[in-house]
């Protein structure tokens, strides 16, 4: 399964066979369906991972130094690995597919991603492109020239 999810996912619309007799033990059909288009509509717009990284002046930043919440997992499998890979560019390589709560395969392929610096006293923009399951960061100064910020600040990014 991949997201974004619609109600056929959950196997919905259903309709109640025979009317419901006991509603402690027993779920309408028209609930079910509410609770699975409320479910899918929640796929379809939330971040699939929200990262950081702190700054290196080359080389992979070592993993201590990223932090990651995704929707399948906060572990230390569900981290991009981020590499410096030139000037003010960096990339963050998912994995391609991740086991869910389910243990069902789901696969990761982003959309869109955003980025900030987050320093007081850093300036920046932090812009980024997407392919399949890399985020491409790019970091530049206030006049929009890439850039290598100082070893150590932290980027943030959002990504769908």
């Amino acid at each position: 399964m991949t997201l974004p999810r619609d109600l056929t996912t959950y196997g919905a619309p259903y309709q109640d066979a025979l009317p419901v007799e006991n509603p402690v033990n027993e779920q309408p059909a028209d609930d079910y369906n509410r609770h699975a288009e409320d479910t899918a509509q929640g796929t379809r717009t939330s971040p699939k991972a929200v990262f950081d990284f702190l700054c290196v002046a080359s080389g992979t930043v070592s993993a201590a130094n990223v932090n990651c919440r995704q929707q399948y997992g906060l572990g230390a499998s569900t981290k991009p690995v981020v590499t410096r890979t030139g000037t003010g560019t960096y990339t963050a390589t998912f994995a391609t597919s991740y086991l869910d709560g389910l243990n069902t395969t789901e696969t990761f392929s982003l959309f869109k991603a955003i980025g900030t610096v987050e320093s007081g006293t850093v300036p920046g923009v932090v812009q980024c492109t997407v392919s399949g399951a890399v985020a491409t960061v790019y970091t530049f100064d206030m006049g929009g020239t890439l850039v290598d910020y100082t070893a150590g600040t932290k980027v943030g990014v959002v990504a769908w």
